[in-house]
């Protein structure tokens, strides 16, 4: 039996002015479960901006939750992956 991910991410996208400097940056966040909605711990995060291909890489925490902070305001596209369960992409603003 195969869980699927089902990457709720629950995306929030935050604007924040950099401290001492002109352009503001972004966040985005989220929470990743899988189809029972059972948090996924460990699971690999990639967001990557669809305007420049800037990619930052993280983890969920035990939670299933993951943050990247200090990126440029545009659009992001949000990978979720975990090994054994199906790969899940978001496309969100930040």
């Amino acid at each position: 039996f195969r869980r699927a991910l089902v990457a709720a991410l629950v995306l929030l996208s935050l604007m924040a002015p950099a401290a001492g400097a002109q352009s503001p940056t972004s966040e985005v966040r989220g929470v990743v479960v899988d189809h029972a909605g059972v948090p996924l711990a460990r699971a690999a995060i990639v967001v990557r901006s669809t305007d420049t291909n800037l990619e930052r890489h993280t983890a969920t925490d035990a939670a299933g939750r993951f943050a990247v902070q200090g990126l440029p305001v545009g659009w992001y596209e949000v990978t979720a992956s975990q090994p054994g369960l199906a790969t899940r992409h978001s496309r969100r603003p930040a």
